[in-house]
């Protein structure tokens, strides 16, 4: 391991010791996530998604995800800017995934102490899905201690009611994706949604009970918000959320018009990147999506990564086998292979992703 390598690992490992004493303002008397702040969210991450590729360069051990993503519907009610949904998956057959095979995935899952966060959203809007509830329900019932459940939603269907519902069926954790701190920024990057509709349901949520449940208030930053990154910040950590911040990504290539997105090159945003990128390269010098990540559509099929929009690479069908069997085949593992020589160029999915070529993991 290079020098950079052990300074990084050093310093990250002391900081992991600071991890148990962040407090939540929402989810403090949950013990899977009273502890996951902004930089708590970060902490978590280095903890969760380094080990695997750790374990498979070592020994080339047999691995299972420590996130895995579920689309249980193919549908969103959003054409937000930065996301390919209106010319790809909206562009599929309308599918929801059988309750038979959610069971499935369930089970498996709840047998597997290596798996973490069990995430039932994947390009989509998970409130789509009016069994939402009953399908997390049915996984935390027969869920480990350990294992929580996380959702991501553009905050329309989110009001105070169905919070509620969410709240009692176990929802561990669920992230706003709000992207502005005003209607006119929010009609630019979250189009065909509502600014005071989604507003009034983050006020309606804001007077329940909240101590079980961690939520975050996200914005990813673009040419059309970064300026108002730090007034987002300080607004929403006043309002008692939790908040997370990072940039737009390509989504593998299939975001259209991607280089109109970024924000501006100032020197400030070269400065911050290049650090950035130099932490992350140390901290994952592998993509963490091969190797502790896994993504299932609705129809069964699991894709290599979840960004990518197009599904390029489907690793194999998990009506017909298990997830861990697809996880460890040997189509996985060749690919795992390409990555560790840093040959993402023969890997059509990644040829043109801005996530390894940044190294923008963090």
């Amino acid at each position: 391991m290079r020098v950079t390598q052990r300074l990084c690992h050093f310093f990250l490992r002391k900081l992991v010791k600071v991890y148990p004493f962040l407090k939540s303002k929402t989810g403090y008397l949950n013990p899977r996530v009273k502890n996951i702040t902004e930089f708590g969210f970060k902490i978590r991450s280095y903890l969760d998604l380094t080990p695997n590729p750790n374990r498979w360069k070592s020994n080339k051990t047999e691995l299972f995800p420590v996130v895995i993503q579920i689309q249980t519907i193919n549908r969103c009610n959003a054409a937000c800017k930065m996301c390919p949904y209106p010319y790809t998956t909206a562009k599929e057959e309308y599918q929801e995934m059988p309750d038979e095979l959610w069971q499935k995935i369930a089970q498996e899952c709840a047998r597997e102490s290596q798996l973490r966060i069990l995430i039932p959203m994947s390009k989509n809007e998970p409130l789509l899905d009016k069994k939402l509830s009953e399908k997390i329900h049915y996984f935390k019932n027969i869920a480990q201690p350990h294992q929580m459940v996380e959702l991501v939603s553009n905050g329309d269907l989110l009001n105070g009611e169905s919070m509620k519902v969410l709240i009692d069926s176990g929802l561990d954790m669920i992230t706003i994706s709000l992207n502005a701190t005003n209607p006119i920024t929010f009609q630019k990057t979250m189009q065909k949604l509502s600014w005071e509709k989604i507003i009034k349901n983050i006020k309606e949520i804001k007077n329940l009970d909240l101590s079980k449940i961690n939520i975050f208030i996200r914005l990813i930053r673009q040419k059309d918000n970064y300026k108002e990154a730090n007034q987002f910040r300080r607004y929403w950590k006043k309002e008692g959320f939790n908040v997370l911040i990072y940039n737009v990504n390509n989504r593998s290539g299939t975001v259209k018009k991607y280089e109109r997105l970024l924000e501006p090159k100032t020197l400030k945003l070269r400065i911050r990147n290049f650090f950035k990128r130099k932490l992350s390269q140390n901290i994952f010098p592998v993509c963490p999506y091969a190797f502790s990540m896994a993504n299932i559509l609705a129809n069964g099929d699991m894709p290599l990564c979840l960004n990518d929009w197009g599904n390029r690479e489907i690793l194999g069908n998990v009506k017909l086998q298990s997830i861990r069997e697809i996880y460890n085949s040997p189509k996985v593992n060749n690919l795992r292979s390409l990555m560790s020589q840093n040959r993402y160029d023969e890997i059509e999915p990644c040829r043109n992703c801005s996530l390894w070529k940044n190294s923008d993991w963090l």
